[in-house]
């Protein structure tokens, strides 16, 4: 973190490319775990494809929740940053 800039400043477009990249990565590697694990699951009940399913099943779920995890905290983000600029406009103080 860069001590000159201060909390909650607004962040460069790098930022932004690389929580996306995060994001992405992310999704990919809870749907990649979920379909290896399921598919070693089912090796081992005898059960291969239903295995490999509600493996996949399960990776996709936890890909929605972190998904639903970042929207939430980008969208207080915003709202916190919107606030931040009406209460500072109604202050006076343009920036």
């Amino acid at each position: 973190m860069d001590p000159d800039v201060p909390p909650g400043a607004p962040r460069g477009g790098w930022a932004a490319v690389g929580e996306l990249t995060s994001l992405a990565m992310t999704l990919a590697i809870c749907v990649l775990i979920g379909l290896l694990g399921g598919r070693w699951i089912g090796r081992k009940l005898g059960a291969e494809d239903a295995g490999t399913l509600g493996g996949v099943a399960f990776g996709v779920v936890a890909a929605g929740y972190e998904l639903r995890r970042v929207a939430l905290r980008l969208e207080r983000k915003t709202r916190d940053e919107t606030r931040r600029r009406e209460r500072d406009g109604a202050d006076g103080h343009d920036s």
